[in-house]
This record gives C-alpha cells, sequence and structure tokens, in this order.
C-alpha cells in the first residue's frame, strides 16, 4: 500500500496553486483558506519544489491523514473511559474520612480508631459496616455520644457529639457568687445557706450562697461544711453608648474587580490564572470547589474587589442603622426574661449619641470552689 503524504499550501492565487499541482497531487481540496494536498511519499519532493518556485509555504505532514484523524479519535475516547472510571471507581471507593461536631482531639481519635477497623487509604465501600462502626467509636472515645457515619461520594463522614461534663456546685468549702452587677430578686437554695435577700445589690464576685449552714445554737453557733448549691435570680441591666462624629470614613467599591483561579491536583498546585490584582485596599470572596476521586481535584476561586476610603456624612439614615444593629446585638445576645429595653438618643459638642439599655431577669450565679 502507497503512504499517502498530506501537505499543507498557502497562496494568493488558489486557482493558479490547484492548476500547477494538479499533475503531482492525488487529490487537491480546499479547507479554511488553506489547499490541502495529498501525494505519494515519492511525489512530496515535487510538490515542495513547486511551492519553493512560486513562493507558497508549506507544511508536509508525513502521517496519513486518515491515520492521524483514527489516532485523534482514539485518544478522545481513551480520555473519556478514563473520566467515566474514574468517576465509577469514586462511587465504589472511600478515599476520605472527615469527622464532624468534634474538636481536633477527638477527631484524631476517632479517625486512629477507623483505620483500626480497616477504613485506611483506598477502601471498598462495599467492606465498611457504618452502623457498627459507629458503635465501636463511640464505645471506645471517651466524651462523645451520638455518634452515626455515613457516604458522601468518596467520603466517609463521622458525625459525633460531645458530651459535657460539669461538676456539681454543691462541694464542700463551696460557694455561688454574683457574675454580675445586678438586683436580686430571688433566691432557692438547694445546700448551704442564702447571704442575699430580694432587693439587695450585688456586684460581680460577691457571695450569693454560702456552702455552710449552722447546726448550733444562737448562743453557741456550730457551722458545717455542705456545699453551696442553688439558683439566684437577678434584674441585670447591659448597655451601650454610640458616638457618631459629623463625618467618618467608609470603604465604597470602586466597581474594579480582579479574578484568582487556581487548580491544585492531589494537594499538588498544577495550573493558576492571572497576575496579582494590585489594589492597595480590597475584599476578598473564595468560593472552594473539591472534585473527590481517586485523586481529588481542588478549584479555589478568589474575586477581588477593589475598595476606597470616602468620607461620609452621619445622617440620620447612617446613625438610625447603626443603631438598630447594636440594638438588635443586645437583644440576640441577651440571656434570660427581657422585662424593657430602649434608646436614649441626644447630642453634645456637636457629636451625635445614642445609649442603648436593656433590662433582663436571669440567673447570675456560679459555683466557686
Amino acid at each position: 500500500m502507497t503512504r499517502k503524504v498530506t501537505v499543507l499550501i498557502e497562496a494568493d492565487d488558489v486557482a493558479e496553486a490547484i492548476r500547477s499541482l494538479r499533475g503531482v497531487a492525488h487529490s487537491v481540496t480546499v479547507s479554511g483558506g488553506e489547499l490541502v494536498v495529498e501525494c505519494s511519499a515519492s511525489d512530496v519532493g515535487r510538490v515542495e519544489r513547486i511551492c519553493f518556485a512560486r513562493g507558497y509555504a508549506c507544511e508536509t505532514r508525513r502521517m496519513r491523514g486518515a491515520f492521524k484523524a483514527a489516532f485523534s479519535r482514539l485518544g478522545a475516547v481513551v480520555a473519556a473511559a478514563a473520566v467515566v472510571l474514574c468517576l465509577m471507581l469514586s462511587q465504589l471507593f472511600v478515599t476520605d474520612v472527615e469527622v464532624r461536631g468534634v474538636d481536633a482531639s477527638a477527631s484524631a481519635m476517632i479517625k486512629a480508631i477507623a483505620m483500626s477497623e480497616g477504613v485506611d487509604g483506598l477502601t471498598l465501600k462495599s467492606r465498611i459496616d457504618v452502623d457498627a462502626l459507629a458503635l465501636e467509636i463511640e464505645r471506645q472515645t471517651h466524651g462523645v455520644t451520638a455518634v452515626e457515619a455515613f457516604f458522601e461520594g468518596g467520603r466517609l463522614v463521622i458525625g459525633a457529639v460531645p458530651v459535657e461534663e460539669r461538676p456539681s456546685s454543691a462541694q464542700k468549702g463551696s460557694a455561688v457568687v454574683a457574675d454580675v452587677r445586678a438586683i436580686i430578686t430571688r433566691v432557692v437554695v438547694f445546700s448551704g445557706t442564702a447571704v442575699v435577700k430580694t432587693g439587695d445589690v450585688v456586684a460581680p464576685g460577691d457571695v450569693l450562697i454560702e456552702g455552710t449552714i449552722d447546726v448550733g445554737t444562737e448562743e453557741e453557733p456550730q457551722l458545717v461544711q455542705v456545699g453551696a448549691d442553688g439558683v439566684v435570680y437577678a434584674r441585670v441591666f447591659e448597655s451601650e453608648r454610640l458616638v457618631f462624629p459629623p463625618t467618618y470614613r467608609a470603604e465604597v467599591s470602586t466597581g474594579r474587580t480582579f479574578v484568582s483561579t487556581e487548580i491544585a491536583v492531589g494537594g499538588r498546585r498544577i495550573w493558576t490564572s492571572g497576575a496579582e490584582h494590585g489594589f492597595a485596599r480590597y475584599e476578598a470572596r473564595t468560593d472552594v470547589t473539591t472534585l473527590r476521586g481517586i485523586v481529588p481535584v481542588t478549584i479555589t476561586r478568589t474575586v477581588y474587589e477593589e475598595k476606597e476610603l470616602v468620607e461620609m456624612t452621619a445622617d440620620e439614615e447612617y446613625i438610625a442603622d447603626a443603631v438598630e444593629r447594636k440594638r438588635a446585638e443586645l437583644m440576640m445576645n441577651a440571656t434570660g426574661t427581657i422585662l424593657s429595653e430602649g434608646v436614649n438618643r441626644g447630642e453634645y459638642g456637636g457629636y451625635a449619641y445614642a445609649e442603648i439599655y436593656i433590662e433582663t431577669e436571669r440567673q447570675i450565679g456560679r459555683a466557686e470552689v
């Protein structure tokens, strides 16, 4: 079989070029403004000499066009098959273990237990009994409860709830003390003796319940250490003062942005786009997408938005918005029962001010040994 050679030719006069090559070429076609000439290997020299004599630019490809196209299609098929295979394998295997709900120490312990139970590196999902694994982790790990294990794609997720161990406040020699300045409203003693009553004003650290009881007489008192325990309720006042100068400086977007993209395979960065954004002042927002398979692929996209400092006037809308945000913060963080709340506004020396207050009734006692 005679091996064919493909020659790509660029010529200003396409018709003239076709006529000059007709005697040596098996076929001449025009594609994308170029002449595609197919000839035998023995005639390729003549074709190149004709091009040189007439000033045509030419490029010789010695692989047969059909074979090359088939080879290219084969590469695409192999690549597609590889992608499909990776996706299939990622659904069959566990490639990563994630622990949720506990601190780093408990997380490391749980991962070690999972490894001892056979979840080590690339592991078939069919070999993992998630219910049995959860029970084993709950049995072996001190300080956690409600353990559950499940699959998320190629990841084994283990969730746990930490057990909060709190010592009893009723210990010999202990006391219940105030943790905030307040006005006492109720005292309920479980152990020990109350030293405050309704209406008393207390400060942080003041003793509310002593850890002793008197078992003697008025003439001969006899104190016995029994520990202090009880519940003390009080009215607590919290306030926040905001001061507003006539003008303030705020960061405002200039409208210019810069996008940076980074791709990492198996934890190693293989591609990054763009150069430094060059913004002196900016705000960055980053999104991370992880494709988990045999080898995890991480795509990190960061959008940088340029900012500039602009002097603004502290108008009524600005002040009202700041006051409402601080009031909402106080209300959200309040504990106990809210008795009253409000805002006092005023102006002094050209500066506007706002005093935000909230009154609650809540427990104020804490155990102290």
